[in-house]
């Protein structure tokens, strides 16, 4: 199963879900996992996922800034429309 096969399959069982909680509990319950409300990303790490992201799209938009030019760098990211970039989207957008 590729990483899209699970995406997919799991949108599908998370529209059946009657709340978010409960595909959470599902998931855990299915896949021995639990969120991590502890884990950290420290300063430093975010930091430098900032200036790689900011870089990038400095070196797509060959440093114009113009908002027109952004939103079209960011819709490109954005692959499955929702408005935000998720952590997926960021990943391929520094790679």
């Amino acid at each position: 199963m590729t990483k899209q096969d699970f995406i997919n399959y799991y949108t599908d069982v998370h529209l059946s879900c009657p709340t978010d909680e409960y595909f959470i509990r599902m998931m855990q319950a299915v896949w021995n996992v639990t969120e991590d409300d502890d884990a950290a990303i420290y300063k430093e790490q975010l930091a430098f996922f900032i200036s790689q992201v900011r870089l990038r799209v400095l070196e797509m938009s060959n440093h114009n800034l113009e908002e027109f030019v952004l939103r079209k760098i960011f819709n490109h990211f954005d692959t499955n429309k929702s408005g935000t970039l998720t952590l997926d989207e960021l990943q391929a957008m520094v790679s």
